[in-house]
């Protein structure tokens, strides 16, 4: 009945939006904010929302008049991918170098800019569509360098571990995607690289200085005016991509490391203030806050107010999903800390809390 009210509701948002013409004639500027607002904290939730509608509910009798809208709305705050002046999809990153080029021209490589499209794409069962976002995926995976590092990402200044994460994230839920239209995302030409991003941004967390020649580039960077501050501006948008990794690549290297950092936090003795604060950036928001709480960096007061809830639920709207919904089914609730509280010492918190292990991750989600 919760479902069904909850469908209900989303579909007379959606509808209001779609009567309004809502999103569909803002005009282009030099500010490119209102873009970003546009689709991450509006399009890309109610296109994830309608969704769930026709699941539950099947389409509604004017389904095709909110494609119609949504569309419209999609391409003006992001671009017309088959346009008369863009009629076949670009395959490659031509010229774009992100240390030479503005960020007006960036904006249109930005992945949940694809992201959002290939979400269109699967709603609308536009294949074109859909598929683009795989295809700007794969030009994503190709600018990753030898080091793992995500070059148009790495360059902007304090911010190149966030945004560098934040990239991170969103190819997951372009995976994510994938899996739920039963895809193989695996067939995405240069894929096996996302592990070599995610390592890379686990030795940054540890070691900052590897991000420095990189980020020393200050490309539209708005945090700190000095770049070696990554660990102050990570913040929760650099790691927010932790939990989805896990869930997809459960038996990685990557995630063995992940844990032993969580390990770490829960049994050290002997932790220096230093590491503390970097690791508490990597696992904070990714693991339940009694198990690593014995060596949490509090960067603020609000950490402090926060340390008796569940988790750190403020990984950032552009970590869709992130922590505890859209790929993870079972939340955690009293039943579950109290095997958390029992199993403290456990060498393996995601199964003794049980949150990751919930659901095989050969399985689609909902």
């Amino acid at each position: 009945m919760n479902d069904l009210r909850a469908c209900d509701t989303i579909l007379e948002i959606v509808r209001l939006f779609k009567k309004n013409a809502a999103l569909t004639k803002s005009s282009p500027d030099e500010e490119t904010r209102h873009f970003y607002k546009s689709n991450t904290n509006i399009l890309i939730p109610l296109t994830l929302g309608y969704s769930a509608v026709l699941q539950k509910l099947g389409e509604p009798r004017d389904h095709n008049e909110i494609l119609e809208w949504l569309y419209s709305a999609i391409i003006q705050n992001t671009y017309d991918v088959f346009s008369l002046e863009n009629p076949i999809r670009d395959l490659t990153l031509r010229s774009l170098n992100a240390v030479q080029k503005e960020f007006r021209l960036l904006h249109k490589t930005i992945p949940y800019n694809r992201y959002l499209i290939g979400l269109y794409g699967a709603l609308a069962k536009d294949e074109r569509l859909f598929n683009f976002a795989f295809d700007r995926a794969a030009v994503t995976l190709s600018s990753i360098d030898k080091k793992g590092a995500l070059t148009c990402e790495a360059v902007r200044g304090a911010t190149a571990t966030s945004y560098s994460g934040l990239t991170i994230s969103t190819l997951l839920q372009i995976f994510e995607l994938a899996k739920l239209q039963q895809q193989n995302y695996e067939t995405i030409p240069n894929f096996e690289l996302i592990h070599d991003a995610a390592n890379f941004l686990l030795d940054v967390g540890e070691n900052p200085k590897l991000i420095y020649p990189y980020a020393k580039a200050n490309r539209t960077a708005w945090c700190e005016k000095d770049y070696r501050k990554q660990t102050e501006c990570a913040s929760y948008n650099g790691y927010g991509w932790i939990r989805h990794y896990m869930h997809l690549f459960p038996d990685h290297p990557n995630v063995v490391r992940i844990k032993a950092f969580a390990d770490e936090m829960n049994t050290s003795d002997t932790m220096t203030t230093a590491r503390k604060k970097k690791l508490s950036a990597i696992v904070k928001r990714n693991f339940p806050n009694i198990y690593i709480k014995k060596n949490i960096y509090h960067s603020d007061q609000w950490s402090k107010n926060d340390i008796n809830d569940i988790i750190y639920d403020d990984t950032g709207n552009s970590n869709k999903g992130s922590p505890l919904c859209l790929y993870e089914r079972e939340l955690v609730g009293e039943k579950e800390i109290g095997k958390v509280k029992a199993k403290v010492q456990h060498s393996d918190p995601a199964n003794s809390i049980n949150i990751w292990s919930s659901i095989s991750s050969g399985e689609p989600a909902d």
